[in-house]
């Protein structure tokens, strides 16, 4: 029975991730439709205003990223773990430099606080920061403080997903946001992915009695 339960758990774990990714991969295949003319421009979306170019790059490489990264840290063979790894790397970098090309070009809207653009720029460059960190671990087959760098990682590429969790409660309690509100319910779903990766992270390490970071 134990064995059974190992060999479901990284398909449970998939499955969650696939289904945390929907979010991003319903939200951004909607946008690119709107780009190619098939469905019309909703005329409140936030990245009205970016250019095309950036903003398909970066769909394409942040969901490629997510489908990847859950399919790597879960069902991937141990063959294939570097060459996934390799894809993460480029497409997150791609991801990340592509949006922040969106971001600079984007108009602020009236629903947006002046924390908006803060923001992203934090979330994309704790992205790319610790998946650079994950790579430079590896490369020092530093393997244990590699699998942390890259839990975070996993974190922020998710978070878009995990902010409809966030997003939900709050709208619930306080209704339609704006300003510096709506700034933070935007982000929170990435906090709550770093909180959740480092209690996982945490208690791993208590079960291991070794440091996070040793």
């Amino acid at each position: 029975m134990r064995g059974v339960t190992r060999m479901r758990r990284p398909r449970l774990v998939f499955a969650g991730l696939c289904i945390l990714a929907l979010v991003p991969v319903a939200g951004g295949s909607i946008r690119l439709a709107a780009i190619a003319g098939w469905i019309p421009l909703q005329p409140d979306a936030a990245t009205n205003g970016a250019p095309p170019v950036a903003l398909v790059t970066h769909i394409i490489a942040a969901n490629l990223f997510c489908l990847i990264g859950a399919w790597q840290v879960t069902l991937a063979p141990r063959q294939a773990h570097r060459w996934a790894g390799h894809a993460l790397l480029c497409l997150g970098t791609v991801a990340v430099v592509a949006g922040l090309a969106a971001i600079v070009n984007t108009p602020i809207r009236p629903a947006d606080g002046p924390l908006v653009n803060v923001l992203r720029w934090v979330v994309a460059l704790g992205w790319l920061g610790t998946l650079w960190l994950g790579a430079r671990a590896a490369w020092q087959r530093d393997f244990a403080r590699h699998g942390i760098w890259m839990a975070y990682a996993l974190a922020f590429a998710f978070g878009a997903g995990s902010t409809i969790l966030v997003a939900i409660p709050v709208e619930l309690v306080f209704g339609e946001t704006s300003g510096v509100l709506y700034d933070l319910t935007l982000n929170g779903g990435y906090v709550l992915n770093l909180i959740v990766v480092t209690l996982i992270l945490r208690r791993r390490a208590a079960r291991r009695q070794v440091p996070v970071w040793s």
